[in-house]
């Protein structure tokens, strides 16, 4: 009993001696005697052999008895030693064990793809991603309880899209559905397990860095991975291998169908701002498929036959006009078209339809429909405008283009024309609706017309000032120039003008006659963009055999005989048609006949021919005016938008990427606004209504100011760059009071290369590849309780220790003072030198 309770006794003795309370009690199993600088054995003993060295060596010469110098020296000794134990600094040392938790990091997609429905749901209809998930979270929702995945482990959970974020683990605590049934919940409890999701990326390779920062550390059993793997970012090799050397296994959860579901979306919609009445108004649409991964037009699997757009009158219901996408394809834009004789807005509405009974997909034929129908309707608007174009035509000889094209003009309700015929006597009456006797002298005589046609014309008959005033005419006021290219003058004798960049070649002066490899005949066939802008459609004359060919382009129209050849064309200029079978001898392309291009504020046409009369022999005067009516009004119509306002807005250009800048550029041309214009132009930035992009909605999300800029003589120019700081479709509109009351707006369309519902396939086979790299496995989403057999415990014993220094307590300073009194005595007892 003794024995026992000795070391016991001595424990309590010394916590007393040296002051310890409970904490640091030496009879405690966890505490230990120790050292702040511990030395190993054989440093003592040095320690021990030099004290007792120099203590030796400090008496050895001393006089006096040899036991009082030796025991003093043994003193000495003890006093170094003591020293030297208090420099290596006694500690009380309590070790504390714990056990520390694993960590499982549990990520959830949050992004605004998981609102596609392609997974089963109860019933028939399918729901979202997103719906699967939170009733997968419901049913299973004890999975990550504490008694469970969580039991001795923390299961932090985390949302991502751009960036990983704390969220609340889904709980159903005192939540019940409305009959009692446990398993069903109402869409309110649903909807409370986890945040919406509507965020517009997933950057999957970034939440996961973030996680792992977040757990640097501490010991990580997994991650879960609740995603669709939807992500722009790569996760490669190199990131698999890394999670490889962390020890990090991934379970990803799989959202969305790993089998592809057709989704149709409109790509985009192209109108004319303004038409005139009773005008073939074309409509251009681009369709793409959103379930194909980035960078693929079509998978293969899909006939563009089976593909329909619908041309809808918005106000009405009536279906204006119909197409497949059979011959163009996807990613290309189909032509829709349709006329109106009511002045005032046009409303259309563009829809597209899969036809074929199942849903294109390589993986489930029987699946049908379409994944979202959400994206398959846009809207436009067009104004449509009931005046007749103001056309000034100068010619040099009465050649036969222009007997046929005055008696076209002078007969064409909607035009009203003017004709200046050079070769002509004085008592010549002019021709024309409005009949001039010379060309006009000022801009303001030159103002209303909107478009001006230059034939076979002499550069000598104008006047440098009068060439300035048709420069800036186009340029500046918008109106069109149309050149009837002739064997005398034009283009040639225009080289070197103010004129000469409103022609569409790069070399005016080297422009000769177009000579055809055999034969002498030229016939010409229209481009695609002249199809897509609804220029040189010439529909068949009712009773007349055309012949096989196109229906917008009849067989039979005789060849030209004498065409130019234009050489090279600027940049930005567009052939509207060429010649068949021609190369052209300079660029290697086709040849050239009509050209479109675009100066300043108004658009150029070119005709490199005068010879479409001949067009008379197989059709009349039907397809001789078409083709000139249809130039015509192309020219007259953008000019015609800006006449009927006194200033105009417009945002350039009006479809970037995320990040990029736009110009909103305001210009006015009424003199009276001129002369009351501030110093600068407020704007104001709206979002646009779902249903048409041009229309505002809700307050203005932010402002711009447009300041004054360079700009022609007769105008007033300010303009600013705008860029936005998030993806969408908006409306910049001038608040300015003194413009306001015009209601001047322009559409702005902001596109997200990341847009998550730009691309609705999943890339299951992304998170397959983390899961074996890393050491994972799949699980599936009505499977998670599979996990608690998949993921490690790797919770951990950790030591902690506290140290409580003894160097600086009562019996550490009365050792030292004990012994150097003890020296200090015996010296002076035995009367030592």
């Amino acid at each position: 009993m003794m024995q026992t309770c000795s070391p016991l006794l001595a424990a309590t003795w010394l916590d007393r001696l040296f002051g310890l309370d409970d904490s640091f009690s030496l009879s405690a199993e966890n505490t230990a005697l120790g050292w702040e600088h511990p030395l190993p054995a054989w440093a003592w003993l040095l320690i021990v052999l030099a004290a007792l060295f120099l203590s030796g060596m400090s008496y050895h010469r001393l006089l006096g008895g040899r036991r009082p110098r030796v025991a003093l020296a043994a003193v000495r000794g003890l006093l170094l030693i003591a020293i030297a134990v208090l420099i290596a600094g006694p500690t009380v040392v309590r070790t504390d064990v714990t056990d520390e938790p694993d960590w499982l990091l549990v990520l959830v997609d949050r992004s605004a793809s998981l609102g596609f429905e392609d997974m089963p749901g109860d019933g028939a209809a399918n729901v979202s991603r997103d719906a699967a998930l939170r009733a997968a979270l419901a049913q299973q929702a004890g999975v990550f309880g504490d008694s469970r995945l969580g039991r001795g482990r923390n299961v932090v959970w985390l949302g991502f899209d751009r960036d990983a974020y704390p969220i609340d683990a889904p709980r159903l605590d005192g939540m019940s559905s409305p009959d009692g049934d446990a398993t069903v919940y109402t869409p309110e409890q649903l909807a409370a397990l986890l945040p919406p999701a509507d965020q517009q990326a997933t950057n999957l390779r970034t939440a996961i860095d973030q996680a792992l920062q977040l757990a640097a550390g501490r010991a990580v059993s997994g991650i879960v991975l609740f995603t669709d793997a939807q992500s722009p970012q790569p996760t490669g090799e190199p990131f698999i291998d890394k999670l490889d050397r962390l020890q990090t296994p991934i379970y990803p959860v799989p959202l969305g169908s790993d089998r592809a579901r057709l989704d149709l979306a409109i790509d985009r919609v192209e109108v004319p701002a303004t038409a005139f009445v009773g005008d073939l108004v074309p409509v251009a649409v681009t369709i793409r498929r959103q379930d194909l991964a980035p960078g693929v037009v079509d998978g293969g699997n899909l006939d563009p036959a089976d593909v329909l757009v619908r041309l809808i009158h918005a106000d009405t219901g009536e279906v204006l006009d119909t197409r497949t996408l059979e011959g163009v394809g996807l990613g290309r834009p189909v032509r829709l078209e349709t006329r109106n004789d009511t002045e005032g807005e046009l409303n259309l509405r563009v829809e597209v339809e899969y036809t074929a009974d199942a849903a294109a997909g390589p993986a489930d034929p029987n699946t049908t429909g379409e994944l979202s129908l959400n994206n398959n309707t846009q809207t436009a608007r067009v104004e449509l405008i009931d005046r007749a174009i103001k056309v000034l035509y100068v010619e040099g000889t009465a050649r036969w283009e222009y007997r046929f094209l005055v008696t076209m003009l002078t007969r064409e309700d909607s035009i009203d024309s003017s004709v200046l015929l050079l070769d002509s006597d004085r008592e010549f009456v002019q021709e024309g609706d409005t009949r001039i006797r010379r060309f006009p002298q000022t801009a303001e005589d030159l103002r209303p017309y909107d478009v001006i046609v230059l034939g076979d014309v002499p550069q000598r008959f104008f006047s440098e000032d009068q060439l300035a005033l048709i420069r800036d005419q186009v340029a500046v006021h918008g109106a069109g120039l149309l050149w009837i290219g002739g064997p005398r003058y034009t283009p040639n004798d225009f080289a070197g003008t103010d004129l000469e960049l409103l022609l569409p070649m790069t070399s005016p002066g080297s422009v000769g006659r177009l000579v055809p490899a055999q034969g002498r005949d030229i016939p010409a066939q229209p481009t695609e963009a002249a199809r897509l802008l609804n220029l040189l459609q010439l529909a068949m004359r009712p009773g007349t055999d055309a012949g096989p060919g196109d229906d917008y382009w009849p067989a039979n129209l005789p060849p030209f005989r004498w065409a130019q050849d234009l050489g090279p064309l600027r940049p930005g200029a567009r052939p509207l048609a060429d010649a068949v079978g021609l190369v052209d001898p300079q660029t290697g392309g086709a040849a050239p006949l009509v050209v479109l291009y675009r100066y300043g504020a108004g658009e150029v046409i070119y005709v490199g021919t005068d010879e479409t009369w001949r067009w008379r022999k197989a059709g009349g005067e039907v397809y001789f005016e078409q083709f000139w009516i249809q130039l015509v009004r192309k020219l007259g119509r953008a000019r015609v938008q800006q006449q009927d306002r006194r200033a105009r807005f417009a945002v350039l250009p009006p479809v970037v990427d995320l990040g990029a800048a736009q110009l909103a550029e305001l210009v006015i041309d009424d003199p009276a606004l001129m002369r009351v214009a501030p110093p600068a132009i407020g704007v104001s930035v709206f979002r646009a209504a779902e249903d048409d992009a041009n229309a505002p909605v809700g307050e203005a999300i932010g402002t711009l100011e447009l300041r004054p800029v360079d700009a022609p003589e007769g105008v007033a120019r300010y303009a600013a760059n705008w860029r936005s700081a998030a993806a969408g479709r908006f409306v910049l509109r001038v608040t300015e009071p003194l413009l306001e009351p015009i209601g001047l707006t322009a559409p702005a369309d902001v596109r997200d290369p990341a847009d998550e519902l730009a691309r609705a396939a999943t890339d299951h086979a992304r998170l397959i590849r983390l899961a074996r790299g890393t050491g994972g496995e799949v699980v599936a989403l009505d499977d998670l309780t599979r996990l608690e057999t998949l993921v490690a415990d790797l919770s951990r014993e950790v030591a902690r220790e506290t140290r409580k220094p003894l160097r600086n307590t009562m019996p550490a300073l009365a050792v030292l003072l004990v012994l150097a009194t003890l020296e200090w005595a015996v010296r002076r007892l035995i009367r030592l030198a």
